[in-house]
């Protein structure tokens, strides 16, 4: 019986509402239009784009070979827009002073560090006011970062004697130049029911 007494209820107000909008046509038109209108407005707001063109310098204090190739890749990324700083040794880097988003900074001894096993870091500077966009960016720098590594061990591959694949030969797996991407199995010495599908 309560039922019953709450769903008529329920109906008498949403028809009272429902004489209110059309007696008002204003708010008829606020009922009809702004909710699309929110919606669009929001989702615009928070749309996630790929980023693109962000501002960013960067300080290569290593002149390097190795740095200039990563400064090469950092440049044809269409992820930053690198704009020319000049910042002394020692001196403060104003990210929002300058309008930039982050900086790169390549230290010296970078290329030294990554041929004796002594790597040094690269140093990423982001301005914190965007918290969305910063782990973006350090994110599309260790992608070029990882680019550039694959490309050094592509080169170092490429770069090795024949005897050394052909030394290859003598082990019970397969051996070759592959990509660096690709994993070589060797085949399975366990028994067929050891092996899970």
């Amino acid at each position: 019986m309560k039922f019953l007494v709450g769903k008529r209820a329920f109906i008498a107000v949403a028809l009272k509402e429902l004489l209110h909008l059309w007696r008002d046509r204003r708010i008829l038109i606020l009922v009809i239009f702004l909710p699309p209108v929110f919606t669009l407005l929001l989702g615009h707001a928070f749309e996630e784009g790929p980023l693109k063109n962000v501002p960013a310098i960067l300080l290569d204090q290593d002149h390097s070979a190795a740095s200039q190739k990563f400064s090469a890749l950092l440049r044809s990324s269409e992820v930053f827009n690198l704009r020319p700083l000049t910042v002394g040794p020692g001196s403060r880097i104003e990210l929002s002073a300058n309008n930039l988003a982050a900086a790169v900074i390549i230290p010296s001894g970078w290329e030294k560090g990554l041929h004796n096993g002594d790597s040094i870091p690269l140093e990423l500077v982001l301005d914190g006011a965007d918290a969305n966009t910063a782990p973006e960016i350090q994110g599309a720098v260790q992608a070029i970062l990882g680019e550039f590594q694959s490309k050094a061990l592509e080169s170092m591959i490429d770069s090795l004697p024949e005897e050394v694949f052909d030394l290859g030969g003598n082990f019970p797996f397969r051996s070759g130049k592959t990509s660096p991407l690709r994993c070589l199995h060797g085949e399975s010495r366990l028994p067929s029911s050891t092996i899970r599908t």
